[in-house]
């Protein structure tokens, strides 16, 4: 139980700070990881070799940068269902 919570702190200040590089230093979205943003321009040349570089960093993933968007898109979706009330 104590190692879980330890594990999502860790988790959740890791996320954090992604966040945090993203919007000071790459300009991004204050709630966009940097993974999330490689992701979704994967298409484009630096960030493309970013997106690669960032899932070879995290090698026991099969798509980190993937998996770290559908968090993302997971999270909005609670954040909505909570704003409205309703399921989205």
């Amino acid at each position: 139980m104590v190692i879980c919570a330890i594990k999502s702190w860790v988790t959740r200040v890791a996320a954090w700070m992604s966040q945090t590089v993203d919007l000071w230093i790459l300009f991004g979205h204050h709630d966009q990881t940097v993974s999330t943003r490689c992701y979704i321009n994967r298409h484009r040349k630096g960030w493309g070799l970013a997106n690669r570089a960032i899932n070879r960093a995290f090698f026991w993933q099969a798509n980190h940068c993937y998996e770290s968007y559908l968090a993302d898109v997971r999270f909005a979706k609670e954040i909505l269902k909570h704003q409205d009330g309703s399921a989205v």
